[in-house]
């Protein structure tokens, strides 16, 4: 019954997609193994549900695709087809994010690049070890590991990249979004469970749809997925296929 409702909700988008699209090909699904458990990875993720529905309907496989729980706030039919196909519900760190109160900065005076420093911050009150901190425009974001005061922190990971130092140092401080830490445990269970049964699992590890020419760096979560769920089962080939999906006029 699980698999005849999946297949009733991939004819009926097959159908959306035949309308709204003049033609659509495959290629090189000959190639996905027809058995054992599978991760794939779709990039660039350009053009949102219509990624997956796709994945869905050529990969010749079951698919169960991971979905952020922030898509399914879309509306309420959103919810209904992540429950028809079986989505694994995903709840990302930058779902629950606020944006920080003040600026931060790179304090010059100071010879340690993890110590960031605040103006008219609160880091006390928004702040927690295993938080993370998120620069505009997804310039880098490194984790708390130490709140010494409203307006001074550690954190693990330094900003090199040209762009982060750039508006580190800027006068006046940068904007930045406070993101809480997730504990993803049971997420990684239910993948585990699901690749030891010999499912295949979709995930788009850009983290979110987007149009640029490039891709967004990947998130590691794929790998965790992978290596977590071989080594709690030794025995277990889990394949990775990489897919994408691209328009063309």
């Amino acid at each position: 019954m699980r698999i005849t409702m999946f297949n009733i909700v991939l004819v009926f988008f097959g159908f959306i997609l035949n309308t709204f699209f003049r033609e659509i090909k495959s290629r090189g699904s000959h190639n996905i193994p027809k058995e054992g458990p599978i991760i794939f990875i779709g990039a660039p993720h350009a053009n949102a549900f219509v990624d997956g529905l796709l994945l869905m309907r050529y990969s010749k496989r079951p698919v169960f695709l991971m979905i952020a729980q922030n898509a399914i706030r879309y509306g309420h039919y959103v919810g209904i087809l992540a429950r028809a196909i079986h989505a694994i519900i995903l709840n990302r760190p930058k779902d629950l994010a606020e944006p920080g109160k003040g600026k931060i900065f790179l304090d010059e005076n100071k010879a340690d690049p993890l110590r960031i420093t605040g103006i008219n911050t609160e880091f006390t009150k928004q702040l927690k070890v295993g938080y993370q901190i998120s620069l505009p425009r997804e310039y880098g974001l490194s984790e708390v590991t130490e709140i010494i005061s409203d307006t001074e922190i550690v954190i693990k990971k330094e900003f090199k990249e040209p762009n982060a130092l750039e508006v580190l140092t800027q006068p006046g401080g940068t904007s930045y979004i406070c993101m809480p830490y997730v504990d993803q445990s049971n997420l990684y269970e239910i993948v585990f469970e699901m690749l030891n049964a010999g499912k295949c699992i979709g995930v788009f590890p850009e983290g979110r749809s987007h149009d640029r020419s490039e891709f967004i760096p990947l998130k590691a979560g794929v790998a965790f997925m992978t290596l977590g769920a071989m080594a709690a089962n030794p025995g277990l080939d889990v394949k990775i296929v990489p897919c994408g999906s691209f328009d063309y006029q």
